[in-house]
């Protein structure tokens, strides 16, 4: 569930590290959040997120065609990251689009991971010490 992508902003500078999550939208039906790691090469953080990769669909018609674990992933704004999910398996393009918007169709595909549970996220604290200080 994790992967790399191209860094951004600066391909000379090394890739970033990124973990997907199957989560279920506001309507119930699957979406992916990804995370990463504010430090380089560090593990992804559950807190730390670096997209929404995909859309809910809020059209009823179309939101029912979606079978359980598929959504709607954003191509438009999240095209690498889509490109390299579907690259490593997490996600398989399942060939049927859906209109999301004002979005030419993205490609709904089948999330090849089981649901995220919620669990309660501690971040890393890295306060200083200053009862400590000289």
């Amino acid at each position: 569930d994790t992967f790399t992508i191209p860094h951004p902003q600066d391909g000379s500078k090394p890739p970033i590290k990124l973990k997907a999550y199957h989560q279920l939208d506001g309507y119930g039906k699957s979406g992916m959040s990804l995370t990463y790691s504010e430090k380089p090469g560090g593990e992804p953080k559950p807190y730390m997120i670096w997209c929404a990769a995909t859309n809910p669909v809020a059209d009823g018609v179309d939101r029912s065609s979606l079978r359980p674990g598929e959504a709607v992933f954003n191509t438009t704004k999240h095209g690498v990251e889509v490109e390299a999910l579907i690259r490593v398996g997490i996600i398989k393009d399942t060939g049927r689009k859906i209109k999301i918007g004002y979005y030419s169709p993205h490609p709904v595909c089948r999330i090849n991971l089981p649901v995220h549970a919620e669990e309660e996220v501690e971040e890393d604290s890295e306060e200083e010490d200053y009862d400590n200080v000289d």
